[in-house]
């Protein structure tokens, strides 16, 4: 296991990675479109954009038949939109891995839940853009929210965060097997005044 970091030129970003248990030709597919949705990111899709440059929502996507899209979409409707971490001991599988959460497993993923419950209110995960390939679904999404909870010791604020955020699922049986998540946790700093602007890292006193 390794963790990547990488800059692009509105977002950073932070995620771990493990080897991939499938073959290394399954692991160049992923890597493809991990690297589509990276250099798209070099925007912010959540931003509210007079220019012509922000992704368009999604709002029919289930809808296109996809049955792989169709089970991460419910999975993000019922378990994040719903606020209900319960719902993921039903949604996934009985050996699912995380490798975005700790510990691992499906307790993983509700703790997280319950805890981004706890300091953020008003909260919708919309899905601005979703790939699938073989058993691999990768969601580009908005994340809307109100600070009204402690969040990394951080007092509410009030402030409502737009922050972009991007979720792989592996498929089986109709249910979520595998799960990574990359979240722009720089921006949302910025949006709770925790962080400087990065900008100024470049400026002289």
């Amino acid at each position: 296991m390794y963790r990547r970091r990488c800059a692009p030129s509105s977002t950073s970003c932070a995620s771990r990675e493990t080897p991939d248990r499938h073959g290394l030709a399954e692991n160049g597919q992923l890597l493809a479109l991990a690297v589509y949705f990276l250099r798209s990111a070099r925007t912010n899709i959540c931003a509210i954009q007079h220019g012509g440059n922000a992704m368009p929502e999604l709002t029919d996507l289930p809808a296109h038949g996809d049955s792989r899209v169709a089970v991460a979409a419910r999975f993000m409707q019922v378990v994040w939109n719903g606020r209900d971490s319960r719902a993921v001991f039903d949604l996934v599988t009985e050996d699912y891995l995380d490798h975005a959460y700790v510990p691992s497993d499906a307790r993983g993923h509700a703790a997280m839940v319950d805890r981004f419950n706890a300091a953020f209110s008003e909260t919708r995960h919309e899905i601005a853009h979703a790939v699938a390939q073989l058993d691999l679904v990768i969601l580009r999404l908005c994340v809307h929210a109100r600070h009204t909870g402690v969040f990394r010791g951080i007092a509410p604020t009030g402030a409502l965060i737009n922050v972009a955020q991007y979720r792989t699922f592996r498929i089986r049986h109709d249910v979520v097997s595998e799960h990574w998540a990359l979240f722009d946790t720089m921006s949302l700093m910025q949006q709770l005044n925790a962080l400087p602007d990065p900008g100024l890292a470049c400026t002289r006193g």
